[in-house]
């Protein structure tokens, strides 16, 4: 969660991918996010407007917030921070919450 502070209050970055498979841990031990090819950028300065509204859907499917699902526009730390919380559950309980036989049904 650290990480994505970082990522999003300084950087001004949103990842859009948060996952296991998108964590790793260095020779000192160390967390870190990898994998910041489908990740956004703000691109505004303005201190009202510093979270990233994004309108397209990407990611792994079962770390997916619901708003991502629909055709409206979202806030892309919010949608972090959801996969950041079923990261942390999968971590915890070895599997995922929301667990349907296909994306259509997880949705």
């Amino acid at each position: 969660m650290l990480g994505l502070d970082y990522i999003h209050n300084f950087a001004n970055v949103v990842h859009r991918d948060i996952k296991p498979g998108n964590l790793l841990i260095s020779h000192d031990n160390k967390l870190k996010l990898a994998d910041f090819g489908i990740s956004a950028m703000q691109k505004t300065e303005q201190e009202e407007d510093k979270d990233i509204w994004i309108s397209d859907s990407a990611g792994t499917q079962a770390f997916l917030a619901p708003e991502t699902w629909g055709k409206a526009k979202f806030k892309g730390k919010g949608a972090d921070i959801w996969a950041g919380g079923v990261t942390l559950y999968y971590l915890i309980f070895g599997k995922l919450p929301f667990r349907e036989k296909n994306f259509f049904d997880l949705r």
